[in-house]
């Protein structure tokens, strides 16, 4: 199955985005303008035969859960789903509305473009690596609460004596001169313990 549904979820289990992806795209959080959960246990997944019926399932979930952006469900989507943009927010209408206006360049600065590219030659092998095919996507490794990748002997070593610099350097050795200065106070003055308030 290529094509998929995803919700993603609070940690009370109610969903707060719903997609339609394939390959690494519920698990992928550049791509997005709320950010995903941490772990696969707070993302579900439905796969579908087709991308149309990925599309029906999105836009069903989404009109099922209701929207937050204009008050009829719990969902962070800006649309309600399916192929292309179907009902999008004020917001994200001010959002396509200002984009599209940039796309069109006055011709001053097509001039300039073309002035800084003339002459550039581009070589017959990148030519061929443009035409060539995407590196695939790379899937995200399942993130286990409690569990961390495993580090060599060497590498742990060096990171234990990054973080006891670190420590030093970020107020330890501050803090030691104040306690330092306190101890000698209290022992110049005969006192062995610190006073109590009441």
């Amino acid at each position: 199955m290529e094509f998929y549904t995803y919700l993603w979820l609070r940690y009370d289990g109610t969903p707060y985005y719903v997609g339609k992806g394939k390959g690494n795209r519920a698990y992928d959080n550049h791509s997005h303008r709320v950010n995903a959960p941490v772990g696969e246990g707070r993302i579900l997944v439905q796969e579908f035969p087709s991308e149309e019926a990925a599309f029906v399932a999105e836009k069903f979930l989404i009109s099922y859960y209701g929207r937050l952006d204009i008050g009829t469900g719990c969902l962070r989507n800006r649309t309600d789903g399916g192929e292309g943009l179907s009902n999008p927010s004020p917001e994200a209408r001010q959002k396509m509305s200002k984009a599209a206006s940039l796309r069109t360049l006055p011709p001053a600065h097509k001039e300039k473009l073309r002035l800084l590219h003339l002459g550039t030659h581009i070589s017959e092998e990148t030519r061929e690596k443009m035409r060539g095919p995407r590196k695939p996507y790379k899937k995200r490794r399942p993130y286990i609460l409690g569990t961390r990748h495993p580090h060599s002997p060497e590498i742990r070593q060096r990171m234990s004596e990054s973080a006891k610099k670190r420590l030093f350097r970020e107020g330890t050795s501050r803090l030691a001169a104040i306690a330092r200065k306190g101890a000698a106070a209290r022992w110049h003055k005969g006192i062995t313990q610190c006073p109590t308030f009441a």
